[in-house]
């Protein structure tokens, strides 16, 4: 997958530089697995085909994609079963001949949920396949892998589900939030996000247009401002929202945005903490100032709601 990040003064000074730099994973690939839904996909294949044969290029879609000017097969597709807030269910389709030469067609279960890790999943299930593994192997592998600051959910009582996600531009942010509203009957999202500064500033206004197209309400928060006044980060994010459709609060303490954010949430809302993942740091001026990360954060939050509501009761 490719969509426009690390774009700024500090990095790649624009898309094009961007992904003609990725390309180099594919030209420098002697197999290759593709999604065939990605941006760019026209881009992506002829940069696998100057180094590597057809034979070695696999592609792989959701079942119900269709694209009737691609003119290569899909090898492989994939079907959602089952997603609750614990796991993801889906099946893996062998389609073509090539892709049927691996024994890896079948359910398979994901402990980390949303059709975006199905997606990983399915490559990195190609990719074990590729490697000699058959299905009953890759399934067990993947089972229980669970990645620290990825899709980490936290039930409470009375405040909604807490979901933890290193969601950092657009494209996770719009993967995530669109999950959110189509799997758990279109709930109300609150959004805990802040941008990083010195990089990465092609983000900012991706979050704007993905907090207008999803959330209902949004704490634009700190996270690793660097050499950047966090504030005007907040403040660049926040020009860009709609407020007629996205209620906006800029808290830069970000214990405090995470506790406000899960105080206001009831029962069936969501509340989605993006960017940070598992990291235990704040950049702050060329300093790695110590953080307790989201979850730890947000775990704490939860605790301290539910005795409030215990002492009431």
């Amino acid at each position: 997958n490719i969509t426009p990040d690390h774009i700024g003064p500090n990095e790649h000074p624009n898309f094009a530089d961007y992904l003609h730099c990725k390309l180099q994973l594919m030209v420098n690939s002697r197999k290759c697995i593709i999604n065939a839904m990605s941006d760019h996909f026209d881009e992506i294949y002829a940069a696998a085909t100057t180094t590597t044969n057809p034979d070695s290029i696999y592609l792989f879609s959701s079942n119900d994609f269709e694209n009737p000017n691609l003119k290569q097969p899909i090898d492989f597709r994939f079907q959602s079963v089952e997603t609750d807030m614990v796991e993801t269910k889906f099946k893996l389709f062998c389609a073509s001949e090539k892709a049927k030469k691996l024994p890896i067609a079948g359910e398979y279960t994901l402990q980390m949920i949303g059709d975006f890790n199905e997606m990983n999943g399915t490559a990195a299930i190609i990719g074990a396949g590729l490697a000699g593994e058959n299905h009953d192997q890759c399934a067990k592998g993947i089972r229980h892998v669970t990645i620290p600051g990825r899709m980490e959910a936290l039930p409470s009582d009375g405040h909604g589900t807490v979901i933890v996600d290193y969601a950092h531009n657009k494209a996770s942010m719009m993967a995530l939030m669109s999950f959110m509203k189509k799997e758990f009957n279109n709930p109300k999202i609150i959004v805990v996000v802040g941008a990083p500064g010195d990089k990465g500033v092609s983000r900012r206004p991706g979050f704007s247009e993905s907090l207008t197209a999803y959330a209902d309400k949004a704490f634009l928060t700190t996270d690793d401002p660097g050499f950047e006044d966090p504030q005007d980060i907040a403040e660049e994010i926040d020009a860009g929202i709609d407020h007629t459709k996205v209620d906006v609060t800029i808290e830069l303490d970000r214990e405090k945005a995470i506790h406000d954010a899960i105080a206001m949430a009831n029962k069936d809302d969501i509340v989605l903490i993006c960017g940070k993942g598992a990291d235990p740091f704040q950049k702050i001026r060329g300093v790695d100032t110590p953080y307790p990360t989201d979850i730890k954060v947000a775990e704490r939050v939860i605790n301290e709601l539910e005795k409030d509501a215990d002492k009431e009761n």
